[in-house]
């Protein structure tokens, strides 16, 4: 695999982090799982803006300002569920996040 590829999922400082990123193309992954209580890191690799937004009622889940190229937006999610969330800069762009 070539070097520029990041994991979907990384540990840090004992924490695993699961990385989606916006893409010119759309989400990718588009839809990730992971464990309650774990993070999402929403990078910004698009030649737009990224804000990420809920389209379900998850608080939280609603990106306050929008960020340019490598611009990152970090979540943690304690509830278990199914969490749709798009791009709030071009709604046709969603991805969803389930929390076991």
């Amino acid at each position: 695999a070539p070097a520029s590829v990041t994991p979907v999922r990384v540990l840090e400082n004992g924490q695993y982090i699961t990385i989606v990123n916006l893409t010119n193309k759309g989400f990718a992954p588009q839809a990730v799982s992971i464990n309650r209580g774990e993070s999402v890191r929403f990078v910004n690799k698009s030649g737009s803006a990224m804000r990420i937004t809920s389209t379900t009622e998850y608080l939280g889940l609603d990106q306050q300002q929008s960020v340019g190229m490598n611009g990152i937006y970090e979540l943690s999610f304690p509830r278990v569920g199914t969490w749709s969330f798009n791009n709030g800069t071009n709604l046709n762009v969603i991805g969803v996040v389930n929390v076991k």
